[in-house]
C-alpha cells in the first residue's frame, strides 16, 4: 500500500518521476538523516558539547558502528558482572 501519492502505482509518475522517486525514498531520506546526524556528532564533538571519543564513534561507518557499539555493550556488561557477585555461583560450602 502507498504512503504517499508519490508512491502510488496508480499516479506516481504523474506527480514525480524515477529519480524524484530515489531522492525521496525511505533508503535515501535515512541516510540524508545518518549523514546530518554524523555532522551534529562532529561539531558537538569539535565544541566539547559531547566527548570526543562519543563524537568519533559515531561517525564509523555503519557496519563499523554496530559491530563497536556491540563490543561497547560487551565490555559494559563484562565489567557490570565483574563488580557484582554471581548469585548462581557456589559459595565453596
Amino acid at each position: 500500500m502507498a504512503a504517499t501519492i508519490i508512491d502510488s502505482r496508480i499516479f506516481g509518475d504523474i506527480f514525480s518521476d524515477t529519480r524524484m522517486r530515489q531522492v525521496w525514498s525511505d533508503e535515501n531520506r535515512t541516510a540524508k538523516y545518518l549523514d546530518i546526524e554524523r555532522a551534529l556528532a562532529k561539531v558537538q564533538g569539535e565544541l566539547g558539547l559531547i566527548p570526543q571519543e562519543a563524537a568519533l564513534f559515531l561517525l564509523l561507518p555503519y557496519s563499523k558502528f554496530v559491530h563497536g557499539l556491540y563490543r561497547a555493550l560487551a565490555l559494559l556488561y563484562y565489567y557490570r558482572e565483574k563488580r557484582q557477585p554471581n548469585p548462581f555461583a557456589s559459595s565453596g560450602a
